[in-house]
């Protein structure tokens, strides 16, 4: 169980247990830095080479190791999540193939999901989640929705939403407590915005990734999630009263 549902349960408030987690996170990763930054950079240059050389058994064996040495909150923050941003990034400049890409999305997607089982269970808020059209996996959203399911949230995905009209058709039907839309690299079309700008008129809406942006978000009429995922999952929980006005960011260190 992870340290916000636990402060949650104990009847703190949302805030207040939402700060406790994230201290005690950053004093993880403290210790872990002090035992040695070396075998965290070792777990993860051996992700790396894993994926570029298409070894699924190595693979596998690297996140395994990773999760043993941190939390799941530090692997993604500071591994999965960057690792396959800088993969993204690398396919974009010519630097490796789209087989290697591809290859290292799907199997971490693959494990990330598999984590992700039951995520829709329990009696915490629920939170919808999707990832924009035509972006090439669901890593970024599923880590955020894996970090916000161990601050107690209850969590449904669309995955990769084809038509954001999927994404207002079930929120018309659960009544969720927030719509989070990821955007990677594509820019939404003006009846996808309009859809979206409607949407947050029924229901609070916020729009993360790394196509998101405040001046998006303030003409949309919805929140920005900035920052990493696990930051924007402790955010959502930490301003959940709403503290926060659309178009204005949610920040934090990841």
């Amino acid at each position: 169980m992870g340290a916000m549902k636990r402060h949650l349960q104990s009847g703190l408030p949302a805030s207040e247990a939402a700060r406790r987690a994230r201290e005690a996170e950053q004093s993880l990763r403290r210790v872990a830095a002090s035992r040695g930054a070396s075998e965290f950079g070792r777990l993860c240059a051996g992700l790396r080479a894993a994926c570029l050389s298409f070894d699924a058994a190595g693979t596998h064996r690297a996140v395994d190791e990773l999760l043993a040495t941190l939390s799941l909150d530090a692997v993604l923050a500071d591994c999965i999540v960057p690792f396959i941003n800088e993969f993204d990034d690398r396919l974009d400049r010519g630097e490796i193939s789209l087989a290697q890409q591809q290859f290292s999305a799907r199997l971490l997607e693959g494990r990330l999901l598999a984590m992700a089982s039951g995520w829709e269970l329990g009696s915490g808020p629920l939170v919808l989640i999707a990832r924009g059209p035509a972006e090439r996996h669901v890593i970024g959203i599923t880590a955020f929705g894996l970090a916000l399911r161990n601050r107690g949230w209850r969590v449904v995905s669309l995955g990769a939403a084809a038509r954001v009209t999927a994404l207002a058709e079930v929120a018309a039907a659960l009544s969720p407590d927030m719509v989070v839309l990821s955007l990677g690299k594509t820019r939404l079309s003006k009846s996808d915005q309009g859809i979206v700008r409607a949407l947050g008129g029924h229901v609070p809406v916020a729009i993360a990734g790394r196509a998101a942006n405040p001046a998006l978000a303030a003409a949309l009429g919805v929140r920005h999630l900035a920052g990493g995922p696990v930051s924007a999952a402790s955010d959502v929980v930490a301003n959940r009263d709403g503290a926060v006005h659309p178009g204005r960011s949610l920040a934090a260190s990841a």
